[in-house]
């Protein structure tokens, strides 16, 4: 059984707190041992008393930029916080309303190469980019015919635009767009690729598209969908099109990475009455338990690629990390923390990683019971 690590969050802002994480051996993949330390440099959200610019209801999206300050998208106020590398907050961009500014729907965010923040209201059919200093520096319409609720959106070096979404027709989940989000220039990525079943994971990728890391250059893009069947794909331009270049080999206990319920099996079955998911949609109706997802993708600064997982491992919900080598190898599987499954099957292990700033410190959300952001540095020593 994997063991239990329960770190203790920092709750006070400038404080550290560290734990040891020690690697699960995986026998079968000839893994070597070796031990990290996770720091927690900081958490924000812990303290009740503390004003409510350190408080959160519904953080969603992270995004960082060259200085090391992060924004966060809070939907409860749709607004984007800026808060820089100490976690002190600075100032709000935007706030609720339908004002130039102003948000109906933060559908997703990011920064650019120039520290600009752009952030996509699909609701009132726009981009607003501000400068670092809070201001509105333009805003651009996008036809809402041509996207279909974008979940992600990435500034590319060339100024151009990465945006994540799922079509009825399929015609791809990765869909590059001009400087102003107006005309689509590729779209790439066919579902086929990723799934088995897809009519479920496109209703699935739709609303959780999963994890995304594109390299410095733009040439790279490295993706796992939610549904985590133990792959990682890794996309390339080389060629100036876009194709499949390598798929990386993760560790998983279940291979099959969700169950999808009928009506019959939840009459017959009490236990699986409940579900972790129930979703509507021009695909279909599904209900369906979850065992595998992916939490977060990201390539360190030293090129190996650190892979963030919620997987079922027995009677357990872990929450872990794989790093893999610069070629793709799978070297260590660490559980971080871990939860005994719910007699329901219904998944509360909220907790994802959302971004990870030029100096490798990671973002992490959790958003079971109260809602905390989490700065973490991870020093990996490496094996003997």
């Amino acid at each position: 059984m994997v063991s239990a690590i329960s770190p203790v969050l920092s709750s006070s802002i400038g404080s550290t707190a560290m734990i040891t994480l020690f690697l699960f051996s995986i026998i079968a993949l000839n893994v070597q041992v070796s031990s990290s330390i996770l720091r927690f440099e900081r958490t924000l959200g812990l303290n009740g008393d503390a004003p409510s610019e350190y408080l959160f209801s519904d953080p969603r999206s992270i995004a960082t930029d060259s200085k090391g300050n992060f924004y966060v998208v809070e939907r409860a106020e749709m607004s984007v916080r800026l808060y820089d590398k100490k976690g002190i907050f600075v100032r709000r961009l935007g706030k609720r309303g339908s004002e130039i500014g102003r948000f109906r729907d933060i559908s997703c965010m990011c920064v650019d190469g120039r520290d600009n923040v752009v952030v996509l209201d699909y609701v009132s059919a726009r981009i607003t980019v501000f400068d670092r200093f809070g201001v509105v520096m333009r805003t651009d319409s996008i036809d809402r015919k041509r996207m279909a609720w974008p979940r992600k959106i990435v500034a590319l070096p060339d100024g151009k635009f990465l945006v994540v979404y799922v079509r009825a027709t399929n015609d791809g989940i990765f869909h590059v767009f001009d400087s102003v989000l107006r005309h689509e220039l590729d779209t790439f990525g066919k579902l086929q690729q990723f799934g088995e079943n897809q009519r479920f994971e496109a209703a699935y990728l739709a609303n959780f598209p999963g994890s995304i890391f594109v390299s410095s250059s733009g040439r790279q893009l490295y993706f796992s969908p939610r549904c985590y069947y133990g792959d990682i794909f890794v996309l390339d331009d080389a060629t100036k099109r876009w194709s499949l270049k390598q798929t990386i080999k993760g560790y998983v206990e279940k291979r099959e990475p969700y169950t999808l319920l009928t009506k019959v099996t939840q009459t017959q079955d009490p236990s699986k009455r409940e579900f972790t998911l129930q979703m509507f949609g021009p695909w279909g109706q599904f209900s369906a338990l979850i065992h595998n997802e992916s939490r977060g993708l990201f390539v360190l600064n030293d090129k190996r690629l650190v892979h963030f997982t919620l997987i079922e491992h027995g009677q357990d919900l872990v929450f872990g990390m794989e790093v893999f080598s610069n070629r793709g190898q799978l070297e260590k599987y660490w559980p971080i923390q871990s939860r005994q499954l719910p007699s329901n099957g219904v998944l509360d292990f909220l907790v994802s990683v959302e971004a990870k700033d030029r100096n490798d410190v990671f973002y992490l959300v959790r958003n079971d019971g109260t809602p905390t952001i989490t700065q973490m540095k991870l020093e990996i020593n490496r094996p003997q």
